[in-house]
């Protein structure tokens, strides 16, 4: 740690201190408000909560309240729980409450100090949400609290990945409830997949208002970059992609569709729609098959451009992509949008489940969308730069009930991992033999199970905790601190889990915590060590390196392992000083701050996409059962589509994108001599041109007889006129209901196509910086192409559906 490093610790500590200092004030104003409620009856507690929420509507703010909320809470905890909160609970409470984070040492009572800010902030009646890391935990912590919550007139709740919607929306509508931070994040995506805001199940109104995060670091920090994904489900799509393949088959083209090679569309005629349909046996456009017309498309694009041994060939993997420009096979990848499937059905190999990103968030962007946020740890000191600057929290250090008396033993470092498990064995032996509780962290499972091995040859009794089972997990490792026992786990096994020493192991010198392996990370590290020696109790810890090991690697041993040859140390001998375990820690600490600038880097990378998915479920939020949105948004898709249309420039260009869209043949005969003229004459006759077929275009809107004098104007007076043709959908009641369903479809077709390629643009801004100083800014501006352009997308394929509607059913006459 460097000198300047040092000092801005050291002044943070002293802020922190003067901090804490005013807020212990509060603290002995609540514990002397607790003296005073002892005298009250149970009746009089319970009622309370009704003059708090009284006060609420009154006016009154939660931090008005926090005093006597607070001291309410304590009461009805000690009366419930027969559990007083410590003044160390309470003024972690607080600083929850005030929407930071709380480093609170393993053992320190995280659960008992939440239920003081929940208690307070559930008083407003828009939920608070209690995150943990697994859904044991969260079912556990509520049914733990529940009748303490039942005793002061509020509901919990809890939800797990084995509940059906349902019970999901019942447990969210609770004062409180307590979800994983994997369960959470799924419901919200979910939510903003839904036809219908029925099926929601977050709250309408705040559905994110208030969370507590228990582990803090390791959601937000250890599995920060994990995204949630959700895929579309499609083993149904395969039936669908065979059935309109079939169906296109038999349809001839000029006939029933039309083709533009030069631009790669096609599109349907009324005749070819009206012969799908009877072919098919029902309405190509419906509410309850609103992707029947995505099929048609897609499956006629398949069949019309999209040709064998040029743009794919046919290989024992199936369909494989052919590039156009290099004539190489492009393994692996797949055409998007549906057209892969088609292929497949057309060529009839299996069709495969597409593997579709419907929507997808990292918990970096998902966890900073709560209106107040906070959590609590026993190991977010070291992690408070990123916590601030990453989600603009900040964290306060929480004095422990007692002082710590564990002894942390300097590493042993050993020349190669066969020695380091030798020397392992004789530790474990040599500890088992006084009865001392043993727990031995391994950084995988598989190392677990190589510990396992080892004490199995030497028929050394154990338990062993994957984290593959969360409930026998925790009731393993609440065995953990019992006489003569020994347990092997991975770090994440039984986390949350209190080790709760047994009778006499004080005396043998408490729980002993031994390291398999060091990580990277020296907070995980200090999570493993805080599992021994809580509230004062007695315990050791010390971690066995190898210079074989991963970190080991990293770090560099050469200097290490030329020290043990000098001295000729066996194998399974070992060296150790505090000297190493400092250096050793310098070490971590300068690759912690390479992960963290790593991190900080990708997370600039990943707010790109936050930004977009905000914007795109901001307007599927407006457009669901909304028609008045529905409205304004086909009436701007006209505006923005005929616009693009015209800014193409060109008479030809507009001729066609006007065909293909909406299917508004437009076109003069003459466009071909513009090919022919001078620039300076080609503006000139391309006016004239606009006005010859321009006028009759718009006839309907009494446009006629008023002369074109720029694109601008044409562009304007064909929306107009465009739009109300779209708003001619309203005289078919079925076609309109199921076209606010359509463009929810297509919106989310479209987003997850987005997702796709803002991943493979995201691996390609690696390249980027060869010939760019800064790949990030390439990366921004190239993703807002891509996001303009998905925009676009969107109202071209939904105006081309809907206006072939009206033209099947007689309203573009």
């Amino acid at each position: 740690m460097s000198f300047i490093d040092d000092l801005k610790d050291k002044a943070n500590a002293y802020l922190d201190s003067v901090a804490i200092g005013r807020l212990q004030s509060k603290v002995n104003l609540i514990l002397r408000e607790c003296e005073e409620l002892k005298g009250w009856s149970d009746k009089d507690l319970r009622l309370s909560t009704l003059a708090f929420r009284d006060d609420l509507k009154k006016g009154a703010s939660l931090d008005v309240l926090l005093l006597s909320a607070f001291a309410v809470a304590c009461e009805a905890a000690r009366r419930v729980q027969k559990k007083m909160p410590f003044p160390v609970q309470i003024l972690g409470g607080i600083v929850l409450h005030q929407g930071k984070i709380a480093e609170m040492k393993a053992g320190e009572g995280k659960t008992l100090t939440e239920v003081m800010p929940v208690y307070l902030n559930a008083l407003e009646g828009k939920g608070v949400h209690v995150i943990t890391t697994n859904d044991y935990l969260a079912q556990r912590d509520a049914e733990l609290n529940r009748e303490l919550y039942a005793f002061l007139g509020l509901t919990t709740g809890y939800v797990t990945s084995e509940m059906n919607n349902d019970e999901h929306r019942k447990a969210y509508a609770c004062d409180i409830t307590y979800v994983s931070n994997q369960e959470i994040g799924f419901d919200y995506l979910r939510d903003n997949l839904v036809f219908s805001r029925s099926e929601r199940v977050l709250r309408q109104d705040h559905p994110l208002h208030f969370g507590i995060v228990d582990e803090i670091d390791s959601i937000l920090i250890d599995e920060s970059r994990t995204p949630l994904i959700i895929a579309e489900p499609k083993k149904e799509e395969r039936n669908f992609y065979e059935l309109f393949t079939g169906i296109v088959s038999k349809l001839k083209e000029d006939r029933d569709y039309i083709v533009d090679y030069k631009s790669k569309q096609v599109s349907m005629t009324d005749a070819g729609l009206d012969c799908v349909e009877k072919m098919l046996g029902d309405a190509i456009f419906s509410k309850d098959n609103p992707m029947y017309v995505f099929y048609l498309d897609v499956c006629l694009r398949a069949k019309t451009l999209f040709e064998k041994d040029r743009d794919y060939i046919i290989t024992d993997n199936g369909v494989e992509i052919v590039d156009e420009f290099t004539g190489r096979v492009l393994p692996g990848r797949r055409f998007t949008d549906g057209v892969h499937q088609a292929i497949e059905a057309k060529e009839k190999v299996k069709v495969k489940d597409a593997d579709r990103t419907m929507a997808a968030i990292t918990f970096q962007n998902f966890f900073p969308m709560y209106e107040k946020l906070a959590g609590m740890s026993g190991t977010v000191m070291r992690a408070r730069q990123e916590f601030n600057q990453v989600y603009k929290l900040d964290v306060a250090q929480i004095p422990t009930n007692r002082p710590i008396i564990r002894v942390d033993h300097n590493d042993l470092f050993f020349k190669t991992a066969k020695g380091k498990f030798e020397g392992l064995v004789k530790k474990v032996r040599y500890i088992h033999k006084k009865g001392q509780p043993l727990l031995i962290g391994t950084r995988n499972v598989e190392t677990a199970h190589t510990v396992a091995t080892l004490l199995d040859e030497e028929n050394l009794p154990y338990q062993l905790l994957t984290a593959a089972d969360h409930r026998a997990e925790a009731e393993k490792i609440a065995k953990a601190g019992q006489e003569d026992m020994i347990t092997i786990a991975t770090n994440m096994a039984g986390r949350g889990t209190d080790i709760l020493l047994g009778n006499g192991v004080e005396a043998l010198g408490g729980l002993y915590v031994l390291g398999t392996e060091r990580h990277e990370s020296r907070r995980i590290d200090d999570q493993l060590i805080g599992r021994s020696g809580r509230q004062g109790e007695p315990g050791e810890s010390q971690f066995l390196i190898s210079m074989e090991d991963e970190i080991m690697q990293l770090f560099g041993s050469e200097k290490i392992i030329d020290v043990m040859e000098q001295f000729d140390i066996p194998e399974d001998e070992y060296i150790s000083g505090k000297g190493l375990t400092d250096a050793f820690k310098r070490a971590q600490d300068f690759v912690e701050s390479k992960n963290y600038d790593s991190r900080i880097y990708l997370y600039k990378y990943d707010s790109v996409t936050n930004f977009q998915r905000e914007s795109v479920y901001e307007l599927r939020d407006k457009l669901l059962e909304n028609p008045t949105e529905f409205d304004k948004f086909l009436k701007e898709s006209v505006k923005e589509v005929v616009a693009h249309a015209f800014g193409l420039g060109d008479a030809k260009l507009i001729s066609q994108e006007m065909i293909n869209v909406f299917g508004l043949d437009v076109g003069p005969e003459e466009l071909e001599e513009l090919e022919e003229l001078k620039p300076s004459d080609r503006k000139k006759r391309q006016r004239k041109l606009l006005n010859e077929w321009l006028n009759p275009f718009y006839h309907g809107a009494g446009a006629t007889g008023d002369q074109v004098q720029s694109l601008a104007q044409a562009t304007e007076r064909s929306a107009q006129y465009i739009a109300s043709l779209a708003m001619r959908i309203k005289d078919l009641p079925d076609v309109y209901e199921a076209a606010q369903g359509l463009i929810l479809e297509i919106l989310d077709n479209q987003w997850s196509a987005q997702l796709e390629l803002m991943e493979a643009l995201k691996e390609e801004s690696g390249l980027l910086s060869y010939a760019s100083e800064d790949p990030l800014i390439e990366f921004i501006l190239e993703a807002r192409n891509l996001f303009e352009h998905m925009h676009l997308e969107v109202k071209r394929q939904f105006l081309k559906m809907v206006f072939q509607q009206l033209r099947q059913r007689g309203k573009l006459e």
